[in-house]
């Protein structure tokens, strides 16, 4: 007994021990992904080893965020960086030694070996994770001719193989980072060797659209957005320490700020995104009617993928009737028309937009809410495999569309009806879809146009209900009227606030204009701010929600004030008080002419066509350049007003000192 107990004991202390064993290598061994953020990562390097940061972009005040991610091994010099999307982690080579590394979220580094077939004699600055996120693509570069000459593409799985293709280009190319365009799948690069940024397709390099820049960068990647920024120097030929924003049109580059000083550096990001929208409408129906669904892909992933699968399966009751659109046009279809399955198999999902919409029969459902979400799968596990379809028509994320099916007695007629702009002829449009209409007035079609009031009563048949409703049209709706509410006379510069009343039951746009001289400071605002500089006539536009327009004008007259203050003394002492002698008005105007003399008669000071009110066009008490002693100055004017009345204007001004 106690032999036994000693043996059940032990063997207790073992699976103990084992659990503790698989718990702490488990944890050991376990890798931290890195999130698709939209961050950027930035390897710098030099003699010493590798620094590894995460990157934030604060848009609003332009600047960049940096946080230290400690290596495990910072000895490393580590190039080639680039983000894989399957298992979201990152990949690199290091320089010295060309092993391939893979990168965890908390620096953690993995030494997978150096890749079969790839050429050691080469050195590897420039590099990334291809968009599928399945190869780590490197350009080999000649270390006697300090130039590009081959592309290996590196498998990121067991036995990590390398295969190369030639780099083509006219001219000698020393690249130093690759980035791939999320919605273009454009791969961008810089030119060290012509310091011009470039495309590469195909392995052909191409930079000649592109003009000589003086800055130097050494990293590349780009933002959701499809936004492009780089790290390196503002100028030389060598080091990274500043990052920039870049038009990745013409190249020119905008500085945001000084990060951490390296010999060279290599970044990259996760810029991809998927977005799976799908919409039913319309979102009320009656048994026996016809829906339409709609499946919208955004593929901004960088890439077009091949082979996946595409199932929506539909509720009971509901048959597909036909495949309006499907840009995914080269799939096999299971289920389909006649069906309520439709299923896609070895399905391309091409870059930007995808739309497959299909058109689905409503049976004699009872009422109530039915709902589907379709998903898409084979994607990497980053992007949701399976990724599930999200309602377009709510704000609930990756939630089911759905629709309704409603009772007839439900629609109402009344909702419908509608009356021309002058008010004399009443429309009435059946609330739904049917195979035949009869009005009681004799009528067939889906709608009711009557100039006559009384009582008017429809019967609509479906393929399986009828349906029956009456409305009583008697009260017109009167005539649309407007009217502005606005001075008839103001003084020049004069401002005043404009208003309008109008019998409108739901305003869809305004439109304010006037004659030249009447500044409105909106055109299609409730109440826009009127300066008055001349007289002139103001007009407004009102059209209702139905569409119907109305307009209304006003003459406003506007008196001329013409009054000008011109100072008699200044004090040219920089206290930032009265410095400058200028010409001042209310209603602003031109100066045509302006001479200042002292006065033994020599000029001082001589202006033509500036504007009154600018302090910048006035006198500063100088002379070429000299500062002249205080004393009395004449001055003689001429002023074109707003209105175009000229007047002269003479007179004294004392200089303090």
């Amino acid at each position: 007994m106690q032999t036994r107990a000693i043996f059940c004991f032990k063997r207790l202390c073992f699976h103990l021990l084992l659990s503790c064993m698989i718990f702490f290598f488990g944890k050991v061994n376990s890798q931290t992904t890195i999130p698709c953020d939209d961050a950027f990562y930035l390897i710098t390097s030099s003699t010493g080893g590798s620094v590894l940061q995460k990157l934030n972009h604060d848009r609003i005040n332009n600047q960049v965020n940096a946080k230290t991610i400690d290596l495990s091994e910072p000895r490393r010099r580590i190039t080639c960086l680039g983000y894989s999307v399957n298992d979201q982690l990152l990949y690199a080579l290091d320089f010295d030694t060309y092993e391939l590394l893979q990168i965890d979220g908390l620096g953690k580094i993995k030494n997978l070996g150096i890749p079969p077939n790839l050429d050691t004699r080469m050195q590897y600055f420039a590099g990334h994770v291809a968009a599928q996120g399945r190869t780590l693509v490197v350009i080999g570069r000649d270390p006697a001719t300090q130039t590009d000459k081959i592309i290996f593409t590196i498998g990121l799985r067991a036995p990590y193989l390398a295969s190369s293709q030639a780099l083509i280009s006219d001219l000698p190319v020393a690249l130093t980072d690759l980035a791939t365009h999320p919605f273009l799948g454009v791969v961008y690069c810089f030119d060290s060797k012509a310091k011009r940024f470039g495309t590469i397709v195909n392995g052909l390099v191409s930079t000649h659209r592109y003009p000589t820049v003086p800055e130097y960068i050494t990293s590349l990647y780009l933002d959701r957005n499809g936004n492009l920024y780089g790290y390196g120097n503002l100028v030389g030929d060598s080091g990274a320490e500043t990052h920039f924003a870049i038009d990745r049109q013409n190249g020119k580059m905008v500085a945001l700020g000084l990060g951490i000083q390296g010999k060279d550096s290599d970044g990259c990001s996760c810029p991809y995104s998927l977005d799976f929208d799908m919409k039913i409408i319309p979102s009320e129906v009656l048994p026996c009617s016809e829906i339409t669904i709609e499946y919208t892909f955004f593929n901004q992933t960088g890439a077009n993928w091949q082979d996946l699968v595409f199932r929506d399966s539909l509720p009971a009751g509901i048959t597909i009737t036909a495949i309006e659109k499907n840009s995914a046009n080269l799939s096999t279809v299971q289920g389909g028309i006649g069906s309520s399955l439709f299923r896609l198999i070895n399905m391309n999902l091409i870059l930007e937009s995808n739309t497959i919409r299909l058109k689905a029969w409503v049976d004699e459902l009872p009422p109530g809410k039915y709902s589907a979400q379709a998903v898409l799968k084979n994607l990497p596990k980053l992007y949701g495999n399976p990724l599930v379809s999200d309602n377009l028509l709510t704000a609930e994320p990756r939630d089911s569309a759905f629709f309704t099916v409603i009772e007839p007695k439900s629609l109402k007629l009344n909702s419908k009806l509608r009356f021309s702009c002058n008010g004399d002829t009443a429309f009435v449009e059946a609330p739904l879809e049917a195979l035949s209409y009869q009005w009681s007035d004799g009528s067939t079609g889906k709608t009711l146009v009557t100039t006559r009031s009384g009582r008017y009563s429809l019967l609509a048949k479906t393929a399986c209900l009828d349906y029956t409703d009456t409305i009583e049209i008697a009260q017109r709706p009167p005539a649309l009227n407007l009217e502005i509410e606005a001075p008839a006379r103001l003084e020049s510069g004069d401002r005043s606030i404009l208003r309008y009343t109008s019998n409108a039951q739901g305003v869809g746009t305004l439109t304010w204009s006037a004659s030249t001289g009447l500044n409105l400071s909106c055109s299609d605002c409730a109440q826009p701010e009127l300066n008055a500089l001349s007289s002139g006539s103001l007009y407004l536009t009102l059209r209702n929600a139905q569409g119907c327009a109305v307009r209304d004008s006003v003459q406003i007259e506007v008196i001329p004030v013409r009054k000008v203050f011109i100072p008699n003394v200044f004090s040219p002492n920089s206290d930032q008080h009265n410095d400058v002698f200028f010409i001042q008005g209310r209603d602003g105007g031109q100066i045509l002419r302006w001479r200042i003399k002292d006065r033994w008669g020599n000029v001082v000071f001589e202006k033509k066509d500036v504007a009154i009110n600018d302090a910048a066009q006035g006198w500063d008490g100088m002379v070429r350049g000299q500062a002249l002693s205080a004393g009395t100055f004449f001055y003689e004017v001429e002023v074109e007003f707003p209105d175009g009345e000229k007047q002269r204007f003479r007179g004294e001004v004392k200089l303090v000192r």
